[in-house]
Formats: C-alpha cells, structure tokens, sequence
C-alpha cells in the first residue's frame, strides 16, 4: 500500500508513516528547511522521525518536553524509525506481509542502496494505544502470513537485495523479517 501512495504522490518528499500517527507540534515548519536541502533527488539521504507508542487514555505528548515526561511515566523509551525521503529513493517490496516489518524492508533497501540516515532530533510523531492484544480476525491474519508468507518472502527479498546490491552487506548487515 505504500508504494501505492508513493507513486500517486505529487510531492517530491515522502513520508512513510501511517495515517493515525500524531505529529509533534510544528513538525512541518520545524522539518521544510533540512528537508528539502537534504532530499533534493541529488543526495542519498533520509531523514528519520522517531515513532513512539502511547497508552490509550493517557495524554499524547505533542512537544518535546512532554515527550520526555510520557516516557518517564511509562518507562517506554523504544522508538522505531519512519522515513521521509525523495520521490527518487527505491521503492520497498510490495510482497512483504503487511504486518511483518514493511518499513524497516524499506528502510533497509535504502541502507543497501547507498542511502545516508539521519535521524531528526526535535520532531517526533505518536501513535495512541500500545498493542497488547490482538482481536481473534488479527491473531488469525497474523499466524497465516508468519506460516505461510513470511519464509517466502524472506528468502526472495534476500536473493534480490542481494542481487541488486552485492556490495553493501557487510555495512548494513544481514534482514531478518
């Protein structure tokens, strides 16, 4: 789905997050200048904002601030990365199950493609409710792509990543999904 949106995109920037994350407060005015220094279509470069997760029912931090309070209290410091980047910058596999690992694929074919990262320290964006249990449809949906997709998948985005870059393995290592 994500290439989907990407090719239908008329903006030169891209950013890979999903549509119920919550951005900081004035991320955009905070983010126009680097980005578009850094994401011209010229240079190999992405920037990464930090995603975090929020307990339903507490308040979503929207400043820096209050994002160090938020992970205080709930002693939740993981993060995980969301890339923006120019249209230009390789497409992810589209045959990743959608709930195994399609950003980090796509954040890994960058790193494999020569890609410079750089992660951006003064805007954040949030999602609300950590996932502690699945529905029963979820469970279901979740079980058959790690039996039956995830194996496949795995071993064809190896044999083409590797193909299309040979030389960038020992850099950015091996991907697991």
């Amino acid at each position: 789905m994500r290439n989907i949106a990407r090719k239908g995109a008329k903006s030169d920037l891209h950013f890979l997050m999903d549509g119920d994350m919550i951005v900081s407060v004035g991320m955009a005015e905070k983010i126009t200048k680097i980005a578009n220094e850094m994401l011209d279509g010229n240079q190999k470069n992405v920037l990464l904002v930090r995603r975090f997760e929020s307990e339903k029912g507490t308040v979503i931090p929207r400043t820096v601030s209050n994002l160090r309070v938020s992970m205080n209290e709930n002693n939740n410091p993981n993060w995980e990365p969301q890339p923006i980047f120019h249209r230009n910058a390789p497409y992810g596999p589209n045959y990743i199950p959608s709930r195994i690992k399609t950003v980090s694929s796509t954040i890994y074919k960058l790193c494999r493609a020569g890609y410079s990262f750089n992660v951006l320290s003064h805007v954040f964006t949030v999602q609300e409710g950590v996932k502690l249990e699945d529905t029963v449809f979820s469970q279901a949906v979740a079980l058959h792509q790690h039996r039956n997709a995830k194996d496949r998948a795995s071993k064809r985005y190896t044999l083409e990543i590797n193909a299309e870059y040979p030389n960038t393995l020992e850099k950015c290592g091996e991907f697991y999904l």
